[in-house]
Protein backbone atom coordinates (compact mmCIF):
# COMPACT_ATOMS: atom_id res chain seq x y z
CA UNK A 1 0.00 0.00 0.00
CA UNK A 2 2.90 2.36 0.77
CA UNK A 3 4.24 1.81 -2.79
CA UNK A 4 0.82 2.70 -4.23
CA UNK A 5 0.62 5.89 -2.13
CA UNK A 6 4.13 6.85 -3.27
CA UNK A 7 3.11 6.33 -6.94
CA UNK A 8 0.09 8.58 -6.36
CA UNK A 9 2.25 11.26 -4.77
CA UNK A 10 5.03 11.27 -7.38
CA UNK A 11 3.33 10.32 -10.67
CA UNK A 12 -0.32 11.14 -9.90
CA UNK A 13 -1.07 7.66 -11.19
CA UNK A 14 -3.43 5.39 -9.20
CA UNK A 15 -2.01 1.89 -8.65
CA UNK A 16 -4.37 -0.65 -7.13
CA UNK A 17 -3.04 -2.73 -4.27
CA UNK A 18 -3.07 -6.46 -4.95
CA UNK A 19 -4.10 -7.86 -1.62
CA UNK A 20 -7.10 -9.92 -0.60
CA UNK A 21 -8.03 -11.08 2.87
CA UNK A 22 -11.08 -11.13 5.11
CA UNK A 23 -9.44 -9.38 8.02
CA UNK A 24 -9.31 -5.67 8.87
CA UNK A 25 -6.28 -5.12 6.63
CA UNK A 26 -8.11 -6.63 3.66
CA UNK A 27 -11.08 -4.34 4.25
CA UNK A 28 -8.76 -1.34 4.43
CA UNK A 29 -7.07 -2.33 1.16
CA UNK A 30 -10.45 -2.80 -0.53
CA UNK A 31 -11.63 0.63 0.66
CA UNK A 32 -8.36 2.16 -0.56
CA UNK A 33 -8.74 0.54 -4.01
CA UNK A 34 -12.33 1.75 -4.27
CA UNK A 35 -11.14 5.26 -3.45
CA UNK A 36 -8.53 5.07 -6.23
CA UNK A 37 -11.15 3.89 -8.73
CA UNK A 38 -13.46 6.75 -7.73
CA UNK A 39 -10.62 9.28 -8.08
CA UNK A 40 -9.74 7.93 -11.53
CA UNK A 41 -13.39 8.08 -12.64
CA UNK A 42 -13.68 11.70 -11.47
CA UNK A 43 -10.43 12.64 -13.22
CA UNK A 44 -11.64 11.01 -16.43
CA UNK A 45 -14.94 12.88 -16.20
CA UNK A 46 -13.13 16.17 -15.61
CA UNK A 47 -10.86 15.55 -18.61
CA UNK A 48 -13.84 14.75 -20.82
CA UNK A 49 -15.69 17.86 -19.60
CA UNK A 50 -12.62 20.00 -20.34
CA UNK A 51 -12.27 18.53 -23.83
CA UNK A 52 -15.99 19.08 -24.49
CA UNK A 53 -15.71 22.69 -23.33
CA UNK A 54 -12.65 23.27 -25.53
CA UNK A 55 -14.42 21.79 -28.57
CA UNK A 56 -17.48 23.96 -27.89
CA UNK A 57 -15.28 27.03 -27.51
CA UNK A 58 -13.50 26.33 -30.82
CA UNK A 59 -16.85 25.75 -32.52
CA UNK A 60 -18.19 29.05 -31.16
CA UNK A 61 -15.06 30.91 -32.32
CA UNK A 62 -15.37 29.37 -35.77
CA UNK A 63 -19.08 30.17 -35.88
CA UNK A 64 -18.46 33.83 -35.00
CA UNK A 65 -15.69 34.12 -37.60
CA UNK A 66 -17.90 32.60 -40.30
CA UNK A 67 -20.87 34.70 -39.22
CA UNK A 68 -18.80 37.86 -39.51
CA UNK A 69 -17.79 36.90 -43.06
CA UNK A 70 -21.33 35.97 -44.07
CA UNK A 71 -22.75 39.25 -42.73
CA UNK A 72 -20.10 41.36 -44.46
CA UNK A 73 -20.91 39.92 -47.89
CA UNK A 74 -24.48 41.31 -48.20
CA UNK A 75 -23.51 44.48 -46.30
CA UNK A 76 -20.72 45.19 -48.80
CA UNK A 77 -23.21 44.76 -51.64
CA UNK A 78 -25.72 47.12 -50.01
CA UNK A 79 -23.07 49.77 -49.28
CA UNK A 80 -21.41 49.45 -52.67
CA UNK A 81 -24.52 49.72 -54.83
CA UNK A 82 -25.99 52.41 -52.58
CA UNK A 83 -22.86 54.49 -53.07
CA UNK A 84 -23.15 54.13 -56.84
CA UNK A 85 -26.78 55.27 -56.74
CA UNK A 86 -25.89 58.22 -54.51
CA UNK A 87 -23.32 59.29 -57.12
CA UNK A 88 -25.31 58.20 -60.14
CA UNK A 89 -24.37 61.31 -62.12
CA UNK A 90 -20.66 60.54 -61.68
CA UNK A 91 -21.20 56.91 -62.63
CA UNK A 92 -23.67 57.79 -65.39
CA UNK A 93 -26.32 55.36 -64.15
CA UNK A 94 -29.33 55.05 -66.45
CA UNK A 95 -32.81 53.85 -65.45
CA UNK A 96 -32.13 50.22 -66.35
CA UNK A 97 -28.95 50.15 -64.29
CA UNK A 98 -30.69 51.91 -61.40
CA UNK A 99 -33.37 49.20 -61.30
CA UNK A 100 -30.71 46.50 -61.55
CA UNK A 101 -28.72 47.93 -58.63
CA UNK A 102 -31.86 48.38 -56.53
CA UNK A 103 -32.60 44.71 -57.18
CA UNK A 104 -29.15 43.77 -55.91
CA UNK A 105 -29.67 45.89 -52.79
CA UNK A 106 -33.08 44.31 -52.14
CA UNK A 107 -31.68 40.79 -52.58
CA UNK A 108 -28.72 41.49 -50.28
CA UNK A 109 -31.02 43.03 -47.68
CA UNK A 110 -33.37 40.04 -47.83
CA UNK A 111 -30.45 37.62 -47.42
CA UNK A 112 -29.20 39.66 -44.48
CA UNK A 113 -32.63 39.58 -42.81
CA UNK A 114 -32.87 35.81 -43.30
CA UNK A 115 -29.41 35.34 -41.83
CA UNK A 116 -30.14 37.49 -38.76
CA UNK A 117 -33.41 35.59 -38.19
CA UNK A 118 -31.55 32.28 -38.46
CA UNK A 119 -28.90 33.43 -35.98
CA UNK A 120 -31.61 34.46 -33.53
CA UNK A 121 -33.27 31.06 -33.95
CA UNK A 122 -30.00 29.22 -33.25
CA UNK A 123 -29.43 31.39 -30.19
CA UNK A 124 -32.91 30.55 -28.88
CA UNK A 125 -32.39 26.84 -29.47
CA UNK A 126 -28.96 26.78 -27.79
CA UNK A 127 -30.17 28.68 -24.76
CA UNK A 128 -33.28 26.45 -24.59
CA UNK A 129 -35.27 29.63 -24.49
CA UNK A 130 -38.16 28.59 -22.70
CA UNK A 131 -41.31 29.82 -23.66
CA UNK A 132 -41.20 27.13 -26.34
CA UNK A 133 -44.62 25.52 -25.92
CA UNK A 134 -45.44 22.16 -27.46
CA UNK A 135 -48.86 21.35 -28.86
CA UNK A 136 -50.47 18.55 -30.86
CA UNK A 137 -49.96 19.30 -34.55
CA UNK A 138 -51.84 17.84 -37.51
CA UNK A 139 -48.81 16.92 -39.63
CA UNK A 140 -50.77 16.72 -42.89
CA UNK A 141 -52.30 20.17 -42.43
CA UNK A 142 -48.97 21.72 -41.45
CA UNK A 143 -47.03 20.23 -44.38
CA UNK A 144 -49.70 21.06 -46.96
CA UNK A 145 -49.96 24.59 -45.57
CA UNK A 146 -46.22 25.15 -45.96
CA UNK A 147 -46.31 23.69 -49.49
CA UNK A 148 -49.11 26.10 -50.46
CA UNK A 149 -47.10 29.02 -49.05
CA UNK A 150 -44.20 28.09 -51.35
CA UNK A 151 -46.31 27.42 -54.48
CA UNK A 152 -45.47 30.77 -56.09
CA UNK A 153 -41.73 30.35 -55.51
CA UNK A 154 -41.83 26.86 -57.00
CA UNK A 155 -43.87 28.05 -59.99
CA UNK A 156 -41.42 30.91 -60.65
CA UNK A 157 -38.57 28.39 -60.78
CA UNK A 158 -40.55 25.92 -62.89
CA UNK A 159 -40.49 23.23 -60.20
CA UNK A 160 -43.42 20.91 -59.42
CA UNK A 161 -44.10 20.12 -55.75
CA UNK A 162 -46.06 16.94 -54.98
CA UNK A 163 -47.23 15.92 -51.49
CA UNK A 164 -48.19 12.35 -50.60
CA UNK A 165 -49.36 11.95 -47.02
CA UNK A 166 -50.45 8.70 -45.41
CA UNK A 167 -54.04 8.85 -44.20
CA UNK A 168 -54.81 9.23 -40.49
CA UNK A 169 -51.29 10.17 -39.45
CA UNK A 170 -50.92 10.62 -35.69
CA UNK A 171 -50.52 14.12 -34.33
CA UNK A 172 -47.00 15.33 -33.54
CA UNK A 173 -46.34 16.87 -30.15
CA UNK A 174 -44.05 19.78 -31.03
CA UNK A 175 -43.79 23.55 -31.21
CA UNK A 176 -45.80 24.76 -34.20
CA UNK A 177 -43.36 27.47 -35.27
CA UNK A 178 -40.39 25.12 -34.99
CA UNK A 179 -42.07 22.38 -37.04
CA UNK A 180 -43.10 24.86 -39.74
CA UNK A 181 -39.52 26.08 -39.92
CA UNK A 182 -38.32 22.51 -40.51
CA UNK A 183 -40.77 22.03 -43.38
CA UNK A 184 -40.23 25.48 -44.94
CA UNK A 185 -36.42 25.23 -44.75
CA UNK A 186 -36.31 21.76 -46.33
CA UNK A 187 -38.87 22.60 -49.00
CA UNK A 188 -37.14 25.90 -49.82
CA UNK A 189 -33.79 24.12 -50.16
CA UNK A 190 -35.27 21.45 -52.41
CA UNK A 191 -36.97 24.04 -54.66
CA UNK A 192 -33.89 26.26 -54.81
CA UNK A 193 -31.51 23.50 -55.84
CA UNK A 194 -33.84 21.83 -58.34
CA UNK A 195 -33.50 23.03 -61.95
CA UNK A 196 -36.47 24.08 -64.09
CA UNK A 197 -38.86 21.23 -65.00
CA UNK A 198 -37.65 19.31 -61.95
CA UNK A 199 -39.79 17.90 -59.16
CA UNK A 200 -39.91 17.93 -55.36
CA UNK A 201 -41.79 15.18 -53.54
CA UNK A 202 -42.88 15.33 -49.90
CA UNK A 203 -44.18 12.16 -48.26
CA UNK A 204 -45.09 11.14 -44.72
CA UNK A 205 -45.40 7.59 -43.36
CA UNK A 206 -46.06 6.19 -39.91
CA UNK A 207 -45.72 2.81 -38.28
CA UNK A 208 -45.75 1.90 -34.60
CA UNK A 209 -42.18 0.59 -34.64
CA UNK A 210 -40.33 3.36 -36.50
CA UNK A 211 -42.49 6.35 -35.67
CA UNK A 212 -43.27 9.17 -38.10
CA UNK A 213 -41.01 9.76 -41.13
CA UNK A 214 -41.31 12.82 -43.37
CA UNK A 215 -39.23 12.70 -46.55
CA UNK A 216 -38.28 15.57 -48.86
CA UNK A 217 -36.92 14.36 -52.21
CA UNK A 218 -35.86 16.41 -55.21
CA UNK A 219 -34.42 15.91 -58.67
CA UNK A 220 -31.88 18.66 -58.10
CA UNK A 221 -28.13 19.04 -58.43
CA UNK A 222 -27.30 16.73 -55.53
CA UNK A 223 -24.45 16.80 -53.02
CA UNK A 224 -21.05 15.16 -53.20
CA UNK A 225 -20.73 12.09 -50.98
CA UNK A 226 -17.74 13.52 -49.12
CA UNK A 227 -19.71 16.68 -48.30
CA UNK A 228 -22.70 14.93 -46.72
CA UNK A 229 -21.25 14.77 -43.16
CA UNK A 230 -20.80 18.57 -43.14
CA UNK A 231 -23.97 19.97 -44.73
CA UNK A 232 -25.67 20.51 -41.36
CA UNK A 233 -22.72 22.51 -39.97
CA UNK A 234 -23.46 26.24 -39.53
CA UNK A 235 -22.23 28.27 -42.52
CA UNK A 236 -20.87 25.20 -44.27
CA UNK A 237 -20.22 26.25 -47.83
CA UNK A 238 -19.92 24.42 -51.14
CA UNK A 239 -20.59 25.20 -54.77
CA UNK A 240 -22.11 22.59 -57.04
CA UNK A 241 -23.43 23.19 -60.53
CA UNK A 242 -22.95 26.94 -60.14
CA UNK A 243 -25.19 27.02 -57.03
CA UNK A 244 -23.66 28.00 -53.70
CA UNK A 245 -24.80 26.16 -50.60
CA UNK A 246 -24.28 28.10 -47.40
CA UNK A 247 -26.07 29.42 -44.35
CA UNK A 248 -27.81 28.04 -41.29
CA UNK A 249 -30.96 26.41 -42.68
CA UNK A 250 -30.01 22.75 -42.28
CA UNK A 251 -28.28 23.28 -38.95
CA UNK A 252 -31.51 24.82 -37.62
CA UNK A 253 -33.55 21.92 -39.01
CA UNK A 254 -31.24 19.46 -37.27
CA UNK A 255 -31.37 21.36 -33.96
CA UNK A 256 -35.18 21.58 -33.93
CA UNK A 257 -35.53 17.93 -34.95
CA UNK A 258 -33.19 16.77 -32.18
CA UNK A 259 -35.03 18.95 -29.64
CA UNK A 260 -38.05 16.80 -30.49
CA UNK A 261 -35.96 13.62 -29.97
CA UNK A 262 -35.99 13.08 -33.73
CA UNK A 263 -33.27 12.28 -36.24
CA UNK A 264 -32.29 13.75 -39.60
CA UNK A 265 -30.72 11.74 -42.41
CA UNK A 266 -29.59 12.83 -45.87
CA UNK A 267 -29.06 10.76 -49.01
CA UNK A 268 -27.81 12.33 -52.21
CA UNK A 269 -26.28 11.57 -55.56
CA UNK A 270 -24.50 14.29 -57.48
CA UNK A 271 -26.49 15.30 -60.56
CA UNK A 272 -29.53 13.20 -59.61
CA UNK A 273 -31.00 14.72 -56.46
CA UNK A 274 -31.23 14.69 -52.69
CA UNK A 275 -33.55 13.13 -50.12
CA UNK A 276 -33.78 14.46 -46.57
CA UNK A 277 -35.74 12.41 -44.02
CA UNK A 278 -36.76 13.53 -40.56
CA UNK A 279 -38.01 10.89 -38.17
CA UNK A 280 -39.91 11.42 -34.91
CA UNK A 281 -40.19 8.60 -32.36
CA UNK A 282 -43.54 7.29 -31.14
CA UNK A 283 -43.08 9.05 -27.79
CA UNK A 284 -43.61 12.37 -29.61
CA UNK A 285 -46.77 11.18 -31.35
CA UNK A 286 -50.41 11.15 -30.28
CA UNK A 287 -52.99 8.93 -31.95
CA UNK A 288 -56.03 10.74 -33.35
CA UNK A 289 -58.37 8.50 -31.39
CA UNK A 290 -56.60 9.46 -28.17
CA UNK A 291 -57.10 13.18 -28.89
CA UNK A 292 -60.78 12.58 -29.57
CA UNK A 293 -61.19 10.84 -26.22
CA UNK A 294 -59.35 13.66 -24.41
CA UNK A 295 -61.46 16.23 -26.25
Amino acid sequence: MSNSIEEMATQKKPVLVKWRSDDELGQTVEAYNNMLITIEQHERALTESKETAEIANRAKTSFLANMSHELRTPLNAIIGFSEILMKEKDYKVDQDKREEYLGYIFEAGSNLMTMVSDIQQISRLESAEAGIQDEELDVTDEVLGCARALELRAADRGVVVECSMQEDLPYLRSNAQGFKQIVVNLLSNAIHFTPRDGQVDVSALYDEYHGLSIRFSDTGIGIKKEDLPFVTDPFWKSTEGGEERSGLGLSIVKAITERNKGTLSIESELGKGTSVTINFPTERLVERSQLLKEG
